[in-house]
């Protein structure tokens, strides 16, 4: 579970990760505090819960979730539903998010390569890594732009899932379409990092 510096103070029952924040795991976490004042962690109830029953436990994982979301009134997306998203293949906000951290990092590592040449002021490294890999540093520098307005995207979907004020339907509702202008900044940045990647092979066949 999350357990930085910041959180020392926090209860674990308020530890999770962002995936986790509304499903069965929150829920239980939530109704254990309160009937018997237990302070778990929901990702603590998620780790032993799927580390014993294995991948039948992860279904009934899902199972239950899709239940407890029928039963509040929400329409259920392919993707969503046990069995049937095995042969759904429309990609979700999880395959754009993880596109485009894979995209980011990989030119995070040229540029942290590239801040570190000029602490050392190695030269050489600085020379061949502006002649090799220009586009990297530029798109590290570009995703740093993006990541505040999707970091405030995020934090909105968060306030959505924690508002008391919503029913499940209507915080779905609203979270996907945040979730749409969340893919929108992954899209742009992807797309540009196909073409500066295009530029870079084209180069060194020169």
């Amino acid at each position: 579970m999350p357990d930085s510096a910041f959180q020392k103070f926090q209860p674990d029952r308020e530890k999770l990760w962002r995936a986790t924040q509304g499903t069965m795991y929150d829920r239980m976490a939530g109704w254990l505090d309160e009937a018997i004042g237990a302070d778990v962690s929901p990702e603590t109830l998620k780790h032993y819960t799927r580390t014993f029953t294995g991948g039948a436990g992860a279904m009934v994982d899902s199972t239950v979730s899709a239940a407890m979301l029928k039963s509040e009134g929400v329409t259920l997306e392919p993707s969503e539903i046990p069995f049937a998203r095995k042969a759904y293949s429309k990609l979700t906000i999880r395959d754009h998010r993880s596109a485009y951290y894979r995209a980011r990092e990989e030119a995070q590592k040229t540029a942290e390569a590239f801040t570190r040449a000029k602490t050392r002021n190695d030269m050489t490294t600085i020379n061949k890594l502006v002649e090799d890999e220009a586009e990297m540093i530029g798109l590290d520098a570009y995703a740093s732009s993006l990541s505040e307005a999707i970091n405030a995207v995020r934090d909105m979907q968060d306030a959505i899932r924690l508002s008391d004020g919503l029913s499940t339907a209507e915080k779905r509702t609203q979270i996907k379409e945040l979730e749409l202008t969340e893919q929108k900044f992954y899209d742009q940045y992807l797309d540009v990092f196909k073409i500066e990647k295009a530029k870079m092979k084209e180069r060194r066949k020169e």
